[in-house]
């Protein structure tokens, strides 16, 4: 039985998500890696992760990207009472677009 408790709202839900970077010498600023950013230059100490980018400033008048290795977390939160509702983590490139559906679909399941 599903059962929020009338804890979680759902009427009102967002979709965010946050850059995870690998631990790997190309995503060092110090890192002398020639070509770091290169997708013919993918880094050999995580071989899953896959090359993204993300803003660098919340400020609406720059706009600074930063381009790094790794993952990205998608969070689906219900904005009343601000809990997660469901997380998915993908590879770096993949934007909130490509997985909102199916990150919609599985919370439904699980949300009365």
């Amino acid at each position: 039985m599903n059962e929020n408790f009338g804890v979680v709202d759902a009427s009102f839900i967002g979709l965010d998500s946050t850059p995870i970077m690998a631990n790997t010498a190309q995503n060092n600023p110090k890192s002398f890696v020639k070509s770091r950013f290169s997708h013919d230059n993918p880094p050999k100490s995580d071989p899953d992760c896959n090359l993204g980018v993300h803003t660098a400033s919340n400020q609406h008048v720059e706009k600074n990207y930063e381009f790094y290795w790794g993952y990205k977390n998608h969070i689906l939160v219900d904005c009343i009472s601000a809990l997660p509702l469901y997380e998915l983590t993908t590879t770096a490139e993949a934007a909130d677009s490509t997985v909102v559906a199916t990150m919609l679909e599985k919370a439904n399941a699980v949300i009365p």
